[in-house]
């Protein structure tokens, strides 16, 4: 086993995180749940920059690219010239087809992920409801229909993946 590289994901996006999403910039790292001071220290860093964001914790060039990401106005030099790329992007029909192409085969495959998560719920749920009614345990299965996490710890008492 080698140690991985360093590695920086960044993200962009245009809603919040949270219902008190104010930042522009979250910054997360692999911590441990239980102990959030005990990190794995593998270098992986993910950073969000949050378009929306109201606090400037932001350079001005970037906080410029933020709030051309939310509204498609530039404010500087570099926008202008991403929105002119974007814009060459648009008028681009071999890239336009490509584009629909990739991304009707990303809804046929999140539709067949859809139908695969729905039948392997059904399989579970079946399976525990068969447990239940075998053990005659029908307040359990009522509770079961209206608490999630109660269902969860049933799956888990059964040994239900």
């Amino acid at each position: 086993f080698s140690h991985p590289s360093d590695g920086l994901f960044v993200m962009h996006f245009t809603f919040s995180l949270s219902a008190t999403s104010l930042f522009q910039t979250y910054t997360f790292e692999n911590l441990c749940r239980q102990e959030p001071e005990l990190a794995l220290g593998d270098g992986t860093v993910r950073i969000f920059l949050n378009a929306r964001g109201i606090i400037d914790d932001v350079s001005e060039e970037l906080g410029n690219f933020l709030a051309y990401v939310a509204d498609g106005k530039p404010r500087d030099a570099y926008t202008r010239q991403v929105d002119e790329a974007v814009k060459r992007a648009k008028r681009n029909r071999k890239w336009r087809h490509e584009y629909m192409t990739q991304w009707l085969r990303d809804q046929d495959k999140i539709r067949e992920g859809r139908r695969e998560g729905i039948r392997i719920a059904r399989t579970q749920i079946n399976l525990l409801c068969g447990h239940l009614l075998r053990e005659k345990r029908y307040a359990d299965l009522e509770r079961s229909t209206r608490d999630e996490q109660y269902q969860d710890q049933l799956l888990e008492e059964y040994g239900i993946e």
